[in-house]
């Protein structure tokens, strides 16, 4: 079958302007339709008939108007004439926002006609309402966004005074019990009684370790606001065990448990902030101390791994499933049965150490087996040159 190349253009320029909802036409040059689309009579209150041979502006009353561009079209003085959205009266007495397009229907000679593209911008206009209203909406729900972390930043800034007012209001007294308790101690004669050494060495202990905790509020506070700074240095990790160590002795000794000390004979020193370092083994040891039981032992183990230093802090309490291990570091975490009854706090001290671990670009992870307690261990980057 032979196939015209003329017919198969008009068939599928048809069945594109009808899926477009499309209909065209030549307007002369005096500005009357001369022919039209099939479909032309849908976009217009006129019967197909009558449109040949109509004025434009009585076929859409709405381009009233536009003759003086429609000249300029007509003398080569623009290339193009839009007019978008404008309302017209279309069969059935509905009103539908129609689109109108005029091009030369000869490009090299303007002054021959025009020609007319007429579209129906109904389902265009119902898209561009929906988006319109959906950029209000959003811009609303920005504007509040905005407003809320404005609240927010506000109230972040209430509670920083309140925390750094408290922590002070509190150091106060707590400074004056500390000093006063150890002034007491030291002046203490040889030979008295055992048991009033003991007892100021836990008034000591729990004082220090209240000192921790104000720090330790502090610190989130900053880690918050992201304000938490390190000054890192060499710092020979065995040092500062042995310190730590020497603080908690009097909480230990209080509660008939066993410390041991597993440490290798040549330092190991690392890249960090010696106050930080202190926090982290602070309080991986208390928290070893709190769920240790009365005669329990608790294990510092530190050696070196290739290129890190590995610290792990070893205790013989109730162990933790894997679950909770997941939630040990999330600040509000609570562990079930014996280790809920003995901490009524919210986690702190363990989402502490992570952060700062890994703001030290250390390594943190938790073992625990039935009957074998629990083994927190950290990994911090070795310093590469000896000092």
């Amino acid at each position: 079958m032979k196939i015209d190349k003329a017919s198969l253009a008009a068939r599928a320029f048809k069945e594109l302007f009808d899926s477009l909802d499309i209909a065209y036409a030549y307007v002369s040059p005096e500005l009357q339709i001369v022919y039209a689309s099939e479909n032309f009579s849908d976009f217009t209150a006129l019967q197909q008939a009558e449109i040949s041979g109509c004025p434009l502006t009585e076929a859409f009353p709405g381009l009233t108007g536009s003759e003086r561009s429609l000249g300029c079209l007509l003398a080569g003085e623009i290339h193009v004439f839009r007019r978008d959205h404008i309302d017209h009266l279309i069969p059935e007495d509905t009103t539908r926002p129609l689109n109108f397009v005029f091009l030369p229907f000869d490009e090299g000679q303007p002054d021959q006609g025009l020609l007319l593209l007429v579209e129906d911008a109904f389902q265009t206009s119902v898209i561009e309402s929906h988006l319109a209203q959906t950029q209000s909406e959003l811009d609303q729900t920005k504007e509040r966004l905005f407003q809320a972390d404005e609240a927010l930043q506000k109230l972040r800034q209430i509670k920083s005074l309140i925390l750094s007012t408290a922590a002070h209001d509190m150091r106060t007294p707590l400074n004056a019990i500390l000093g006063y308790s150890e002034w007491i101690y030291g002046d203490l004669p040889q030979e008295s009684d055992s048991e009033n050494q003991e007892l100021l060495s836990i008034i000591i202990s729990q004082a220090q370790l209240l000192d921790h905790l104000i720090t330790d509020l502090l610190d989130l506070d900053q880690i918050e606001q992201g304000k938490l700074r390190l000054t890192p240095r060499p710092c020979e990790v065995n040092e500062i065990i042995h310190r730590v160590s020497a603080s908690v002795k009097a909480m230990v000794d209080f509660q008939d448990q066993a410390l041991d000390l597993l440490l290798p004979e040549l330092p190991l020193i690392v890249q960090a902030d010696p106050d930080r370092l202190t926090q982290i083994l602070y309080n991986l040891l208390g928290n070893a101390i709190k769920y240790t039981p009365e005669g329990g032992r608790i294990q510092i183990h530190a050696y070196r791994e290739t290129d890190n230093a590995v610290l792990c802090v070893q205790d013989d309490g109730a162990a933790i499933s894997p679950a909770e291990q997941a939630q040990l570091f999330q600040l509000s975490f609570h562990k079930d049965g014996i280790r809920r009854s003995l901490s009524r706090g919210a986690g702190l001290g363990m989402y502490l150490v992570k952060t700062l671990v890994e703001a030290h670009k250390g390594s943190i992870d938790v073992v625990s087996k039935p009957a074998q307690g629990v083994a927190i261990t950290i990994r911090l980057p070795l310093v590469q040159k000896e000092i």
